[in-house]
């Protein structure tokens, strides 16, 4: 299963990175600001907008595997995994 980042991760991601030079998904952010300068809403926005447009990463063999067991009749829910991985991502 892959565990993506809430808002609050990104967040916390843009503001600890300088302006200019923001790691994302496809390699560096270059957006609006200057290395140095403060740290502005709308950069901030601009960053998270940036982010939020980049596809989620899927683990491809890993829905294969759950469409396998869903076909297969074999597939089960375990409702306690899903709410302790809802929590710990709060």
């Amino acid at each position: 299963m892959v565990d993506l980042p809430g808002p609050s991760a990104v967040r916390s991601i843009a503001a600890s990175q300088p302006r200019s030079g923001l790691a994302t998904a496809n390699g560096v952010y270059r957006g609006a600001g200057k290395a140095g300068a403060s740290n502005s809403e709308p950069q901030t926005v601009s960053v998270a907008r940036d982010l939020a447009s980049e596809p989620a990463p899927v683990d491809q063999a890993r829905v294969a595997q759950i469409r396998a067991a869903i076909s297969a009749g074999t597939y089960t829910i375990e409702p306690h995994k899903i709410a302790r991985a809802l929590l710990r991502n709060t």
